[in-house]
């Protein structure tokens, strides 16, 4: 990514959840428990974002 700022709201989700995956794998909770979480998390704020 280039550094600019993520206009698009489905893209600003999309950075988001990776952003959280990768906060949570780091504090240790495993990347398959987080896979199945990711889909409500993007729910959750796209429906914030209308």
């Amino acid at each position: 990514m280039s550094g600019d700022p993520i206009i698009h709201p489905v893209l600003l989700v999309i950075d988001m959840t990776a952003e959280a995956k990768r906060a949570a794998e780091i504090q240790g909770i495993p990347g398959q428990e987080i896979d199945e979480e990711i889909g409500t998390i993007y729910k959750l704020i796209m429906q914030e974002l209308r």
